[in-house]
């Protein structure tokens, strides 16, 4: 998992990789569905994009959970 985000717990693939994602969150164990609607990027789906402790940035999203280093 590590891999998949930089040192700051930006996700390293922006915001079009839905498929690495969905593989991230489904096997995240602090996934959990956002609960506003208009903050959902895939639908409600189980993905990074749709997670509430994702945070956008410019060119990603950071995860609150990741470890930062």
């Amino acid at each position: 998992m590590r891999s998949n985000f930089n040192e700051k717990g930006e996700f390293r693939f922006g915001k079009s990789s839905y498929e690495k994602a969905r593989e991230i969150a489904e096997n995240c164990a602090k996934f959990k569905l956002d609960n506003d609607e208009e903050e959902m990027a895939c639908g409600g789906e189980i993905s990074c994009y749709d997670c509430a402790f994702r945070r956008w940035s410019a060119e990603s999203f950071t995860c609150a959970f990741f470890p930062k280093t």
